[in-house]
């Protein structure tokens, strides 16, 4: 149990259509700091995880940022090397301000978001934009004359739209290396996002770590805290009628038109499928 206070003119908060966001101004012993951090903002392990805390009385807005300062005049006088610089506080007040933001994990732009591990947090960004796909002109007809002949060295290229889906998976107490390894280069096998089967394809992730070193005298604990950013492109163009996946190519030779492309002789795809959902749990 940490004891504070809160400022008189505290909270703050403001509202949208987005939902809720707040402020609040605490203020707790100097000593204390770190563990009313902890307490509203939650705490990873090796072997547990704590999530941020709400604020009071709703549902889904949670502490997310916090910023501590002294609650006094800097100190004046005597030398203070890297270690010790913060001793002159000791015995007097922090004032910390807590900001609160509205999250919604479920939904992502009226399509369900993937499910995640208790006590971490996903924020999501998105990129419309597209690339071009070839198009030979043995497949092709000219629109004014059907019977005239396309020259063969004619490379048309048709615009698809695609969506740079970017997740940012935090408070993480694990990295999931074997789901990443094994996802690397599928596509997803089930609705992603709304997504068609075998539209959105895993691109790759970057892993963060942050490193809290804590100076007790002579003692010194790390505490690691992971994060990875994941990145999926999505097609979202038909061609004949079908979604677009990654797999489909056009066809200049016998029938022309779009499909699907597999190695010869089996029944592999040039991107395989798997389950993407996966990616946002430790142990799968």
């Amino acid at each position: 149990m940490v004891q504070f206070s809160e400022a008189g003119n505290s909270p703050v908060e403001h509202y949208t259509w987005q939902g809720m966001n707040a402020e609040r101004t605490l203020y707790c012993a100097w000593e204390d700091r770190q563990a009313l951090v902890q307490l509203l903002l939650g705490k990873v392990s090796e072997f547990t995880t704590t999530g941020p805390a709400p604020y009071p009385g709703t549902d889904g807005v949670y502490a997310l940022d916090m910023t501590v300062r002294p609650f006094v005049d800097v100190p004046t006088g005597g030398t203070f090397d890297a270690a010790s610089s913060l001793a002159g506080y000791t015995g007097k007040k922090a004032q910390v301000d807590v900001k609160y933001e509205t999250l919604v994990t479920n939904m992502i732009g009226g399509a369900p978001a993937p499910e995640i591990e208790e006590n971490t947090v996903l924020t999501y960004t998105a990129n419309v934009g597209g690339e071009f796909r070839e198009m030979k002109g043995a497949g092709l007809q000219w629109a004014s004359n059907a019977t005239l002949a396309v020259p063969d060295d004619i490379h048309a290229q048709k615009k698809i739209v695609i969506i740079d889906h970017q997740f940012h998976w935090r408070r993480l107490s694990s990295i999931p290396w074997n789901t990443i390894r094994a996802c690397a280069g599928c596509v997803n096998n089930a609705l992603f996002c709304g997504a068609p089967v075998g539209t959105v394809l895993f691109n790759g992730a970057s892993i963060t770590a942050e490193y809290i070193l804590k100076i007790s005298g002579s003692t010194y604990e790390a505490q690691w805290y992971p994060g990875l950013r994941y990145s999926f492109r999505e097609m979202m163009s038909v061609v004949g009628g079908a979604p677009m996946t990654w797999n489909t190519v056009f066809r200049s030779s016998g029938t022309p038109g779009w499909d699907m492309l597999k190695v010869r002789g089996s029944s592999e795809y040039m991107h395989p499928s798997a389950s993407l959902g996966n990616l946002f749990y430790y142990g799968a």
